[in-house]
């Protein structure tokens, strides 16, 4: 798996001890990757840029737009979406016993309103940092042609400027979304 930031990066970013576990953040990044990232881009630009961090060619003077892409809007949609997903996977763990709330030896657990209070910031970022990141690829899209596109017939996600991630209430013509975090649609 490619990650476009570091577990470093996300302790250093976010309001999160510098302790926190590596499984507790790789889940959540994979899902801030998968989910979120290659829905903004679609397969293959998505698959474009891993490969030049593959090969270590992203610096290279001829992929500039893909280095300035993954340096100005990326690293955020996949930071911020991380630290959504990490909300849900800190509040509670599957274990033998069933369900099992997470707790320290000398710390409460949070009320479940504050809990709600930081999964909506983080999710407002989130959505914030994702249109942004759509947005700018939406005028700058001949930049990635034939990476970025909106039709793709042999089965690959294509990118969708139509999206319009978490905006507080009902957007016309975006498409709805389950959230298996929330087990609701949004």
């Amino acid at each position: 798996m490619i990650y476009w930031i570091s577990e470093d990066y996300v302790r250093d970013n976010l309001p999160v001890e510098y302790s926190l576990l590596s499984g507790n953040i790789l889940p959540a990044l994979q899902q801030a990757h998968f989910i979120n990232a290659r829905d903004i881009l679609g397969d293959r630009l998505f698959d474009k840029i891993n490969e030049l961090i593959i090969t270590n060619t992203i610096d290279d003077p001829d992929n500039e737009r893909f280095k300035f892409l993954l340096d100005q809007y990326l690293q955020n949609v996949v930071l911020y979406w991380t630290m959504v997903y990490m909300n849900v996977n800190l509040l509670a763990k599957y274990a033998n016993r069933g369900v099992q709330s997470q707790q320290g030896e000398f710390s409460n657990n949070a009320d479940l309103s504050v809990w709600r209070t930081l999964k909506n910031e983080f999710q407002d970022l989130a959505t914030y940092y994702s249109q942004r990141c759509n947005d700018w690829l939406f005028w700058n899209q001949n930049f990635f042609v034939p990476y970025y596109t909106y039709m793709i017939a042999n089965g690959l996600q294509p990118a969708s400027a139509r999206d319009k991630f978490r905006n507080g209430g009902v957007v016309l013509g975006a498409r709805r979304r389950f959230s298996y975090n929330n087990m609701c649609c949004y």
